[in-house]
């Protein structure tokens, strides 16, 4: 078939009643064939980008899980004396004016500091297990500041053995 048949055989389709209503099922079925291709391509890539969070989380969470196995402080770490080593992190971290606190009891040390920042809190907690001591108790309150929320954070540290 050439160009020519083909272009009288679509004339002839145009002119025909039954061959527009032909001629529009045809198009209207293209167009729907198109839109749920574009349906299925979607769903795939959103089905991807799923597969590759979880990938992702369960990474994380083995990760953390295998932090947690860890011997806390490493084996480099001596644990030193409650009082003295959470007093020297204290200071080394320069928080000793929020220190609201600072006291001995049975369990270990115990320091409430008032006015910390997230990030400080983390830092103080990667101090503490640097230094070979494990938070035994610890009490987290939100303070609104302004427009920042700071931490009150009472903890209780010992040495590692629990």
């Amino acid at each position: 078939m050439n160009a020519k048949e083909l272009r009288e055989s679509l004339q002839e389709l145009r002119q025909d009643p039954e061959g527009r209503k032909a001629a529009t099922a045809l198009l209207l079925g293209v167009l729907l064939w198109c839109f749920g291709g574009g349906i299925w391509l979607q769903a795939s890539a959103q089905q991807a980008q799923a597969l590759q969070v979880r990938r992702d989380l369960r990474e994380l969470t083995d990760l953390a899980a295998q932090a947690l196995c860890l011997p806390v402080g490493g084996a480099a770490a001596t644990p030193e004396d409650p009082l003295s080593a959470l007093t020297q992190t204290v200071e080394s971290m320069k928080l000793k004016d929020r220190m609201v606190q600072l006291a001995s009891n049975p369990a270990g040390a115990v320091v409430q500091l008032d006015g910390l920042y997230g990030e400080e809190c983390t830092a103080l907690a990667q101090e503490l297990i640097r230094r070979g001591l494990t938070v035994r108790t610890a009490e987290l309150k939100a303070l609104p500041f302004q427009k920042d929320r700071l931490l009150s954070v009472t903890l209780v540290v010992g040495g590692n053995k629990p």
